[in-house]
C-alpha cells in the first residue's frame, strides 16, 4: 500500500465568521477562484447558526437588578468537493479564498482503491 494508491474521496470544508458580511465575501472569493481553477464547485451547505448567550451583573453588591445581557452569534457554510484530482491545489483554493475574520476547519476524507483497482487502471489507461 503505497501513498499514491489512495485517492482523496471527498474534501468538506466548514467557514464560520461572526459577521455575515465577512462570509459573504468569502463565499464570493471562492467562487471567483474557482472559475480559474479546474475544480467544479463544491456543494454548498448552510449550516445552522451557533448562539451563545453572556449574561452578568452590573453592579455586584447594591442594585442586583442591572443585568447585562448579550447575545453571539456565527455564521456557517459547508461546503464537499468530490473526487478531487489535485489536493494541494484545492486546499490552496480553500484556504486563499478567506478573509482575516473567517475561520476554516477542513475534513478530508480518503479513500483506498485496492490491489485490484492498480489492475484495472493499469490495463485501461
Amino acid at each position: 500500500m503505497a501513498l499514491s494508491d489512495y485517492g482523496l474521496a471527498t474534501l468538506r470544508f466548514v467557514y464560520t465568521s461572526k459577521l455575515r458580511k465577512e462570509l459573504q465575501y468569502t463565499i464570493s472569493n471562492l467562487r471567483h477562484t474557482l472559475q480559474w481553477s479546474q475544480e467544479a464547485w463544491p456543494i454548498p451547505q448552510r449550516l445552522p447558526r451557533r448562539a451563545w448567550r453572556v449574561t452578568y451583573l452590573k453592579r455586584p453588591f447594591r442594585v442586583k437588578t442591572t443585568v447585562r445581557h448579550y447575545v453571539f452569534h456565527d455564521f456557517r457554510y459547508q461546503f464537499t468537493f468530490r473526487d478531487v484530482k489535485d489536493v494541494p491545489a484545492a486546499v490552496s483554493t480553500v484556504l486563499g479564498s478567506m478573509t482575516p475574520e473567517t475561520s476554516c476547519v477542513c475534513h478530508f476524507n480518503w479513500h483506498y482503491h485496492g490491489a485490484a483497482w492498480n489492475e484495472f487502471r493499469s490495463r485501461v489507461l
